[in-house]
């Protein structure tokens, strides 16, 4: 077996030696990132190898349920800096309804910043803040924005 060691990061091949627990908060609100609409928590991972991403999901996957997906094309982010969306280093998917795609779309707009980011121990805690989303489906129809004035997403060292 061969290992490849990569942006600091350990490769033997078994994505599943990579994948840590991880949660997520979401305080989604109006346009203006003033009125709470819902505040949603639910449980995922973070996958340090490969793609490199955090995904989590309500499991029950209801119609209106919450998916977020936070891809890194790298881990090289200084701590406790804001910065905006867009700039490079990371993308983020915010959607309702899994499958059904209801609404959400990429983040577009805002600002995330790191507290922790130790991926090869599976800890690193991140923040987006006042975040919006756009986009549609595969099909090309469109889907109603989403906005949260907080995005949480950690993971804390605990392999899945």
């Amino acid at each position: 077996m061969k290992t490849v060691i990569t942006e600091n990061i350990i490769s033997d091949g078994f994505p599943m030696e990579s994948d840590w627990q991880a949660k997520f908060k979401i305080v989604l609100t109006d346009s203006e990132f003033q009125n709470i609409v819902s505040e949603v928590q639910f449980g995922g991972r973070f996958t340090a190898e490969g793609q490199r991403y955090f995904y989590g999901y309500d499991r029950e996957m209801q119609p209106n349920d919450w998916v977020l997906r936070v891809n890194f094309s790298h881990f090289d982010f200084e701590l406790n800096v804001d910065y905006k969306v867009g700039s490079g280093g990371f993308s983020a998917l915010l959607i309702q309804g899994g499958n059904d795609m209801v609404s959400g779309g990429f983040i577009v707009g805002g600002t995330v910043r790191f507290i922790e980011m130790n991926p090869v121990e599976g800890k690193i805690h991140g923040q987006f803040t006042n975040v919006w989303t756009e986009g549609g489906r595969p099909d090309g129809s469109d889907m109603d924005p989403a906005y949260a004035r907080v995005i949480s997403f950690a993971s804390n060292g605990k392999r899945v």
